[in-house]
């Protein structure tokens, strides 16, 4: 499904959580289905599965006015090692980006939405959609596909399995960025991006 080949590894202990259908659909938000893929290969209705992605985005408190929910839901399972990727692709240094968009790559993987990023860049949502479209030809993700599969997604694994980003310290910040502190960063967002320059070094 995605434009990349990859793999998903899910945690045992996910497997005691969750029901056997939003375990499966955990496994494919992970590869990007869009909703109307997963139904398809769920045998369920598209409100079925948006029933079902709520019901997880709930249970992550993931605000879907402050974050991508998909992505937050993602990565609320990756920093808490409930699942995990095995990618067999040459990945980019993370240095070779400008500024502004390792900014926005990390903005990404902590799960912001398109509006949330507008507001600590101080730019319109259009502007953030310029930087995140560079991203995809620099990842080469093919974006033509959006009735079958989530580029977003595909977008936030590519920045966590196929860069040299500091992941423990981008983790902290995921916690930070929780949904009971973001509102306070987004009126404030100067402080943040300056331990955002802090911790989004390279590993090594």
């Amino acid at each position: 499904m995605s434009s990349f080949y990859y793999e998903v590894h899910v945690s045992s202990e996910l497997t005691k959580t969750l029901s056997a259908t939003k375990l499966n659909i955990v496994e494919l938000l992970a590869l990007a289905y869009s909703n109307k893929s997963m139904a398809a290969e769920c045998g369920l209705s598209v409100k079925a599965i948006e029933h079902h992605v709520r019901e997880l985005g709930h249970l992550h408190k993931v605000r879907i006015d402050l974050y991508n929910p998909r992505v937050r839901i993602l990565g609320s399972l990756y920093f808490e090692k409930l699942i995990d990727f095995y990618v067999g692709q040459q990945g980019i240094n993370f240095n070779t980006l400008n500024h502004r968009l390792q900014d926005t790559l990390s903005l990404i993987t902590l799960g912001f939405s398109l509006k949330s990023m507008a507001r600590v860049f101080d730019i319109s949502v259009k502007a953030v959609e310029q930087r995140i479209s560079q991203l995809y030809d620099i990842f080469n993700i093919d974006t033509d596909n959006a009735a079958n599969e989530n580029s977003r997604v595909v977008l936030w694994v590519a920045a966590i399995t196929r860069t040299n980003m500091d992941l423990h310290n981008l983790s902290r910040l995921f916690h930070e960025t929780a949904a009971d502190r973001l509102p306070r960063i987004l009126d404030n967002p100067d402080l943040f991006l300056l331990k955002l320059h802090g911790f989004k070094g390279v590993i090594g």
